[in-house]
C-alpha cells in the first residue's frame, strides 16, 4: 500500500467534506430574505410590489412596522395613529415613482415614530392655567400622541393643535405660545411633519380631549 498517495486522498477528501458543508450552512443565511410586514401575494398597488422586489426597501418596511406597534403600544388614540398611518400610506408612500423616494418616505416615518427626548429636538409648552376643573371631567396622564400640528380657532379665539386621524387635541391658545416656537410651529405645519406630543389630556363631559394647561406639554420633532 502506498501510505503517501492514501494520505492526500483522504486529505482531498476531508477537504471537500469541509467544503460541501460549508455552503449547505450557508444556505440558511441565503435564504433569510428580508420580508416586508404585508402578504407579497396581495400586493396591490406598483409601490406594494416594488417592495417585495427589492429586499431593501423591504426591509424598511418591516422597521416601520415595528416602529408601528411600538408607537400604538404607548400612544392615547390608537384608532387616531392608524388613520393617520393610512393617510400616510395614499398621501406620501404611495405616490413615489421611485424606490429611492418609498426609501426615503419610509426612513421619514420610522423616524418620527421612533422619535424622543434623545434623538429628537424638543419644544416645550409652559404651563399656562390654573383654574381648577369643572365636574365630570377627568385627567389622562403622561398621554403619548402621534400627529401633525395644525392652526384652528373657536369662539374664543385661534389654537395650536395636534391633528390625529381626523381627531384634533388643542394644545395652546395662540396667545399663550411664544413667537420664536410660534414660528418653529408654523414650519411644522406647513411640512406637515409628523410629531409627538407628551402631557396630560383632560377628558371633558362630553368625551373630546384636549392638552390640558395646568401643565407643561413636550413636543418632540424627529431630527432630520
Amino acid at each position: 500500500m502506498n501510505w503517501g498517495v492514501t494520505y492526500l486522498q483522504a486529505k482531498r477528501v476531508g477537504w471537500a467534506t469541509v467544503a460541501v458543508i460549508g455552503i449547505f450552512s450557508a444556505i440558511p443565511a441565503l435564504a433569510e430574505v428580508a420580508k416586508p410586514s404585508f402578504d407579497c401575494s396581495k400586493a396591490s398597488s406598483s409601490v406594494e410590489r416594488s417592495i417585495c422586489a427589492s429586499s431593501s426597501l423591504a426591509e424598511l418596511d418591516s422597521q416601520l412596522a415595528q416602529a408601528f406597534a411600538a408607537a400604538t403600544s404607548r400612544t392615547a388614540d390608537k384608532v387616531g395613529l392608524r388613520k393617520d398611518q393610512n393617510k400616510w400610506r395614499a398621501t406620501v408612500r404611495d405616490k413615489c415613482r421611485s424606490d429611492e423616494c418609498i426609501a426615503n418616505a419610509y426612513r421619514e416615518r420610522t423616524r418620527a415614530l421612533r422619535v424622543s427626548a434623545e434623538n429628537g429636538r424638543v419644544l416645550t409648552f409652559p404651563r399656562t392655567g390654573g383654574a381648577s376643573l369643572p365636574a365630570k371631567t377627568s385627567v389622562l396622564s403622561s398621554a403619548v400622541l402621534y400627529g401633525t400640528l395644525v392652526f384652528d380657532h373657536d369662539s374664543a379665539g385661534g389654537f395650536i393643535a395636534l391633528q390625529v386621524g381626523d381627531r384634533q387635541y388643542k394644545l395652546r391658545y395662540v396667545w399663550d405660545v411664544p413667537e420664536p416656537i410660534q414660528a418653529q410651529i408654523q414650519r411644522l405645519e406647513d411640512s406637515a411633519q409628523l410629531v409627538s406630543v407628551v402631557g396630560d389630556l383632560i377628558v371633558w363631559p362630553d368625551g373630546t380631549k384636549t392638552f390640558d394647561d395646568r401643565s407643561q406639554v413636550t413636543l418632540l420633532v424627529p431630527q432630520k
